[in-house]
């Protein structure tokens, strides 16, 4: 086949789903040899291996681990596919243990899967959830940016953003008042006497960290501060860089008087450094998320938090009412969900002495 051929060829299959016999086809090899190493079976060379690779990846030819006999009578596998940064988190642990129940309810399975922030992680799991024919994603836009591949992947599945505004098109997301939160976080603060407030964000490709860092930012310059570049540290991804964080700022000569963090890595981090500083009653604290830990330690932590329930509510409303529209042509919808204050005793510490800013 000449490459205008081959290119045309590629291109008309591309309008469909591609088979193995389409990639046997275009590799010039036959379809036992297309699904030995689509099995990663053994007795095919390198340079055969190679050619039938490039070829998949050509036609975009995902295999097939559905059986079409587990396939409902509505054509539907009746499972979604969850793709979070970190299942370990106690926020994502607990929303996707609430998303299981309601699918579980609606008679759906949840596949999940836990990204670290990895885009070659994230693109192999949306490979083996589109493999296993999802009827639908839901996503958390934890990478730093989804690439054509991962946008190409996913182009005919129903897809909903949580904790992100939507990356690919006509999606819909469903997100916590961030920069509420934080202006909340602010507020209560500044109603005690703190003035001298240092906020520790989490990385800013992510759009909810971006809105927390923004909230932030707003609510001290409408109280007439601009905060000051030792004060607003971002980009903060883990408990190790968050602990150093606070070291810096606790260790200065005129540390803040509070710190507001922006995730619960963040807080726990900070928590750490505060404790084995033995300030845990002069630094007031507020961190974004509630976690197990928040109600055990002395003084319990305050807390920004998400209302999981709502979430996972509204979460599984909108990917299934989605799933139930004949539309095509759905535009985005962007959903809101209040936060809290939860008041435990470490965000009502009374300032120190207020240094000058």
């Amino acid at each position: 086949m000449s490459f205008d051929n081959e290119r045309q060829g590629a291109s008309t299959v591309n309008r469909r789903k591609a088979t193995m016999r389409d990639v046997a086809m275009l590799a010039g090899v036959s379809v036992k040899t297309v699904s030995r190493v689509v099995n990663d079976e053994p007795n095919v060379s390198e340079a055969v291996r190679a050619q039938v690779v490039s070829a998949i990846d050509r036609l975009g030819f995902e295999k097939n681990l559905m059986a079409s006999s587990v396939r409902r009578s509505d054509g539907r596998t009746h499972s979604i596919g969850l793709l979070v940064p970190d299942i370990s988190n106690p926020h994502w642990g607990r929303l996707t243990r609430k998303i299981t129940d309601l699918l579980q309810e609606r008679r759906y399975a949840l596949l999940t899967g836990s990204n670290d922030r990895d885009s070659e992680i994230e693109e192999a799991l949306l490979r083996a959830f589109t493999a296993r024919q999802v009827d639908g994603l839901i996503i958390v836009p934890s990478v730093s940016e989804t690439t054509s591949r991962q946008r190409q992947l996913i182009a005919n599945i129903p897809t909903l953003y949580i904790d992100g505004l939507p990356r690919t098109g006509g999606a819909d997301a469903v997100i916590s008042d961030n920069e509420g939160g934080i202006r909340q976080a602010v507020e209560h603060l500044w109603k005690i006497g703190h003035v001298d407030i240092a906020y520790i964000g989490d990385e800013q490709f992510m759009s909810s960290a971006r809105e927390r860092s923004h909230g932030f930012r707003e609510a001290m310059l409408e109280r007439g501060v601009i905060p000051r570049p030792d004060r607003f540290i971002l980009n903060i991804a883990s408990q190790q860089s968050a602990r150093e964080a606070a070291a810096s700022l606790l260790g200065s000569d005129t540390p803040p008087t509070a710190v507001i963090c922006g995730n619960n890595t963040a807080m726990l981090g900070v928590l750490h450094e505060v404790h084995a500083r033995g300030e845990q009653d002069s630094v007031a604290l507020i961190g974004f998320d509630d976690h197990e830990m928040a109600s055990v330690v002395r003084p319990g932590i305050t807390v920004i938090a998400q209302d999981e329930v709502a979430l996972a509510q509204t979460i599984v409303d909108c990917l299934l009412r989605r799933l139930d529209e004949s539309d095509s042509s759905h535009e985005g919808e962007i959903v809101r969900i209040p936060v809290s204050l939860i008041c435990r005793g470490s965000g009502e510490i009374p300032p120190r002495s207020q240094a000058p800013l």
